[in-house]
Parts: structure tokens; C-alpha cells; sequence
């Protein structure tokens, strides 16, 4: 299966390079991040890859570039070039956006990844907390990235838990794990 990862280049997500890292020697393995990244090259890449892996920040909209003028990456004027494909949506509110386009996705929901982001949800301003969270999730998905997505969605559910820790707690519940 020849996968795609879509990264933007932002400092504050650099933490998803541990879902790709170990896999970017594969022959099936592509890696676009960076800033300004092109339309053309970008569709071009989704049309020979079978699953894609989006990563960064996002918005219900799609996922953002963020360091170039917050431009969308990827939006639903580009379904027709991933409509068909296995999607990893790993940004905030990739769920409304993969449900809207019934997408063939695993999508997580508002993910607190940053300090402003647990301000803005009245949870604990603390960074370790942070860490720990984004640290575990892309541990496991790392582990099950090239899993069918329903499997991908079941490993997280049983393996993103934490009894002490509600930036995980708060996560979990925006992906839908009661």
C-alpha cells in the first residue's frame, strides 16, 4: 500500500514526525512537508498513493499551512483527489470534515496539542501534560498506521487511556471514546 504523509512544517506539530520517522527509508512511503507547498505537486502525490496521512493543524475547513498566511493545504475542493483513498486526518475537528465528505477516514476530533489550545478549553496549563498526550497518540499511531482504519480507530481507543491525565481524557472524548 503506498502511503502519503502530509506534514506542514510548524514547530508546534513537529511532535507528528514520530508517526512517519521510522518509516521514511520504505519504497512505499512518501513524505511532503514543508512550507508554500504546492497544489499541483500535492494532487499529483495523492493520486499514486493508495492511504494519505494528513498531519498538522487544521480546522473543520481542512488541513492549514499555517506558517504561510494560514493557507489551507487541503480543503473539500480536493476531494476528488482523495475521495476513494484510506485517510489518517490527524488535525482539530478533521471528524466534521471527514464526516461532511464521508470520507473512508480515521479522524480525530479537537485535539489539545499546545498550551493555548488547553487555555482555550479550561484545562490544566500544563506542558508535560501536553507532551505525555501528544507523545502516546503519535506512539500509537505510529504503531498502526498502515492498519485498516477501523483497526486504527479500535488500537487508539484501547491505547490512548489515561486515568490521570485530562488533556488525554479531553481528547479522547472529542474522538467519540466515551
Amino acid at each position: 500500500m503506498r502511503t502519503l504523509f502530509i506534514h506542514p512544517d510548524d514547530p508546534s506539530t513537529a511532535f507528528c514526525s514520530i508517526i512517519y520517522q521510522d518509516y521514511l527509508q520504505w519504497d512505499d512511503v512518501t513524505l511532503i512537508n514543508g512550507n508554500h507547498i504546492s497544489r499541483n505537486i500535492l494532487r499529483d502525490a495523492i493520486r499514486s498513493h493508495d492511504r494519505i496521512v494528513f498531519l498538522g493543524h487544521g480546522t473543520e475547513l481542512g488541513l492549514l499551512d499555517i506558517r504561510y498566511d494560514w493557507r489551507y493545504v487541503i480543503t473539500s475542493s480536493d476531494l476528488q483527489f482523495f475521495r476513494d483513498k484510506e485517510c489518517i486526518c490527524f488535525w482539530c475537528n478533521a471528524n466534521i470534515f471527514a464526516e461532511k465528505y464521508d470520507l473512508n477516514a480515521f479522524a480525530t476530533g479537537m485535539f489539545v496539542s499546545e498550551l493555548k489550545e488547553a487555555r482555550q478549553y479550561n484545562l490544566p496549563e500544563d506542558q508535560s501534560l501536553i507532551d505525555n498526550s501528544n507523545i502516546l497518540m503519535c506512539n500509537i499511531l505510529s504503531r498502526c498506521i498502515f492498519d485498516p482504519i477501523a483497526q486504527i480507530r479500535d488500537t487508539i481507543y484501547r491505547g490512548y487511556v489515561s486515568t490521570n491525565n485530562p488533556i488525554i481524557n479531553f481528547n479522547r472524548e472529542c474522538m467519540g471514546f466515551n
